[in-house]
């Protein structure tokens, strides 16, 4: 989606007004934000997500009370880190 944003932006001529952020580091996302076309993308942390879910089910095996909700946090590519994730 934020790669169309990027081209319905240009096409307007609007890409330096916009903010476009991407989802799940698609790998065309990083090349945009490789490329200064896109500003950023958030990626979900897998490493976390599979560790808080873990604990989650071992909670659960042991008839022990889980949260309903685990907030897990996401990692900003930017410009600055984007080359740590190409």
């Amino acid at each position: 989606m934020a790669l169309a944003a990027v081209s319905a932006a240009k096409e307007l001529g609007k890409l330096e007004d916009l903010v476009i952020v991407g989802f799940d580091r698609n790998p065309g996302n990083l090349k945009s934000i490789a490329a200064g076309v896109q500003t950023a993308d958030i990626k979900q942390d897998n490493t976390k997500l599979g560790q808080e879910s873990v604990k989650a089910i071992v909670g659960v095996i042991k008839g022990e009370e889980v949260e309903a909700f685990t907030p897990i946090g996401g990692i900003l590519i930017t410009a600055e880190n984007v080359a740590n994730f190409m």
